[in-house]
């Protein structure tokens, strides 16, 4: 994951926009453009397209968000809040990732979720002040 460009950002209008979240999620977690349109059944000019654009429908819009393991709330918030959106979707991932390989540890995830949570939170508040 790279964060170290979401300083380059200051200069964007923030405001909830798609084209400027994927650019900022494709640039966050160095998403190849390729892998992505075809996971989303899409192609690379398409999506690149969309970069371009401040909506898309809600459905492309849920499977985009998907694809970063994100709700499309948290998708459409990533220029105004990045590090806690970052944070939650590796955390996200981590989780299922766990869920999936290790299921008899599936009971510990529940207060793993819980403090993720709250870590979460904590990041919000800091990334407001």
């Amino acid at each position: 994951m790279n964060l170290s460009n979401i300083k380059n950002h200051d200069e964007l209008k923030l405001e909830r926009n798609v084209g400027q979240s994927l650019t900022m999620a494709m640039e966050m977690f160095n998403t190849d453009a390729k892998a992505m349109a075809e996971s989303l059944g899409m192609s690379r000019a398409y999506l690149y397209k969309i970069k371009e654009q401040k909506t898309v429908n809600a459905t492309r819009l849920k499977d985009i968000a998907a694809y970063y393991n994100l709700t499309s709330e948290q998708f459409l918030d990533l220029p105004l809040k990045p590090l806690v959106t970052a944070y939650i979707s590796t955390s996200s991932q981590i989780l299922n990732h766990i869920k999936q390989t290790k299921p008899k540890l599936g009971r510990y995830t529940v207060n793993a979720e819980k403090l993720s949570g709250e870590v979460a939170q904590i990041i919000s508040m800091l990334e407001k002040s």
